[in-house]
């Protein structure tokens, strides 16, 4: 069993207590790859995905501050981590992280605020046009009546 810090370090834990081990994440990140290649097609073969993780840890700091009713330290979050990737390439990574977030958790400015952001890079991150439909029905229960114009550029 392995346990991932906000730092991307893994520890392990041994059948007693945690070891001392610690990895870091760029390690694991052959294996994520193909592991990442493998779900891709299957998913594709298939119309199902198969996650390959966990959402991020940092994305529950995101649910809560939403939660609190603090929807800008949410936002920031979700930018710094979200631009990150794509400024960095890692499209297939962010591509993960819109298939774990969970929409029901965010509020009407959070979900439009993902699909703002992702807006630049969509050739990129196959998943995305799902997660568009998946927020069209989201935002019909939190903004009846409004979906189309939160939609409409993105």
């Amino acid at each position: 069993m392995s346990f991932q810090f906000r730092d991307g370090t893994v520890a392990t834990k041994s059948n007693s207590s945690w070891g001392g081990f610690s990895y870091s994440a760029a390690q694991f990140k052959p294996v994520a790859d193909v592991l990442g290649t493998i779900s891709r097609t299957l998913g594709e073969q298939s119309g199902f995905v198969v996650p390959l993780q966990t959402a991020p840890m940092w994305l529950d700091d995101v649910y809560a501050y939403v939660q609190q009713q603090l929807p800008r330290k949410a936002v920031d979050i979700l930018y710094e981590k979200v631009d990150g990737l794509l400024s960095s390439g890692e499209f297939h990574r962010c591509d993960e992280l819109l298939r774990t977030i969970d929409l029901k958790r965010l509020d009407t400015n959070l979900i439009v605020s993902v699909l703002a952001m992702t807006k630049v890079a969509a050739n990129e991150l196959p998943y995305r046009s799902k997660l568009l439909g998946r927020a069209r029905t989201v935002l019909e229960s939190l903004a009846p009546g409004r979906v189309e114009r939160l939609l409409a550029a993105l």
